[in-house]
C-alpha cells in the first residue's frame, strides 16, 4: 500500500516493483554472509517488469501492455522464422510466457519476453544434486560461474609466458 500512495502504479505492477527490490536486497545480504563487499542497490535502468497479469500476447504479433493510464497494445518486432528463434517458444504449446521486462535505450523500448516450460521426468532427474551451473565467457575474466566463482586468466596467462620463454631458449639453442 506504501509504494502504491508513493507512485502510480497499479496493485500488479506495485507488487512487482517490490519483488524486484526484494530480489536486489536478498543479493546484498547474500553477498554479505560471504563477506563480500556489499552497497545500497541502485536501479540505474528504467525497467518495467510485467507477468501475465500485466501483460498479453496475441496470435498476431501485439501484446497488450498495462501501463499508469490504461493498456497499451503494441506491435512485437520479430524477425522472419529463418532468422529468430522467438517464434518457436510463441508458437509452442510447450512454453508459456512468464515474467518479462520492459527496457528503453536510445529512445526505443525493447520487451524482453520470459517463456517457461515445465521440466520433463528425465530433465528433473539428470542433474546429480538439482543445481546447475552457468558460465559466462568474458574478456575481464576468462570465465565467471552462477555461483560467483570468477576466473580471471592470470595462471594461465603465467604458464603461457613461462612455456614461451622455455621455447625461445630452446630456439636459440638449435633444437625442437
Amino acid at each position: 500500500d506504501d509504494v502504491r500512495e508513493h507512485t502510480d502504479l497499479g496493485s500488479q505492477h506495485a507488487i512487482l516493483a517490490t519483488h524486484q527490490a526484494a530480489q536486489a536486497i536478498t543479493g546484498c545480504i547474500e553477498r554479505k554472509a560471504k563477506d563480500k563487499k556489499v552497497s545500497k542497490p541502485a536501479f540505474t535502468a528504467p525497467t518495467v517488469t510485467y507477468d501475465t497479469r500485466t501483460m498479453t500476447v496475441f496470435d498476431d504479433d501485439t501484446v497488450s501492455l498495462s501501463t499508469t493510464e490504461s493498456r497499451v497494445r503494441c506491435d512485437l518486432a520479430l524477425p522472419d522464422a529463418d532468422d529468430g528463434y522467438q517464434r518457436q517458444y510463441l508458437n509452442s504449446d510447450n512454453w508459456s510466457v512468464t515474467e518479462s521486462t520492459l527496457t528503453v535505450r536510445d529512445g526505443d523500448y525493447f520487451l524482453h519476453i520470459g517463456f517457461r516450460r515445465p521440466k520433463t521426468d528425465t530433465e528433473r532427474n539428470t542433474a546429480e544434486d538439482g543445481t546447475v551451473l552457468g558460465v559466462d565467457l568474458g574478456i575481464e575474466n576468462l570465465a565467471v560461474t552462477s555461483t560467483a566463482s570468477f576466473f580471471s586468466g592470470r595462471e594461465l596467462t603465467h604458464d603461457l609466458r613461462e612455456f614461451e620463454k622455455a621455447r625461445a631458449g630452446l630456439q636459440q639453442t638449435g633444437t625442437r
